[in-house]
């Protein structure tokens, strides 16, 4: 290979490069497209039982959080970011009835301990008060 051959090499890498991170982007804006497409078809609400806080290091580092929630006699178990108020150990999930896998957690919005467990198709409003404009 010449000096020449090899300072052309790196523009080469950078085309297979562009393609993998459009076609990144391409998927990420599908995807959430399809989850705002399934959440506007109806949403149900249900118990999101914490299981686990921690701390994530690296380049965004930041607190999360697993928890776990059923709808219909299917357990679901996920992760998100932030953790919940000091103390909560059930946060509010808001779900698409027809892919419950699709969900939104609010780690900032703790169930009451009086709450009796949501029906097995959950809850088509959260039967406590919640603040107005926090689940929008």
């Amino acid at each position: 290979m010449t000096d020449e051959e090899i300072e052309k090499l790196p523009n080469w890498m950078m085309i297979p490069g562009g393609i993998v991170l459009a076609a990144f982007f391409l998927w990420l804006g599908i995807t959430r497209y399809q989850q705002h497409a399934a959440m506007s078809r109806g949403v149900g609400y249900t118990i999101g039982y914490v299981t686990k806080t921690g701390y994530v290091v690296g380049p965004s580092s930041h607190t999360a959080v697993s928890f776990a929630y059923e709808v219909n006699g299917r357990r679901y178990t996920s992760t998100g970011s932030g953790e919940p108020i000091y103390g909560c150990r059930r946060c509010l999930v808001k779900f698409a009835t027809r892919d419950p896998q699709v969900r939104t957690f609010y780690n900032l919005i703790c169930v009451p301990e009086d709450v009796p467990p949501p029906p097995p198709e959950g809850w088509p409003e959260p039967p406590f008060y919640v603040r107005a404009g926090t689940l929008d």
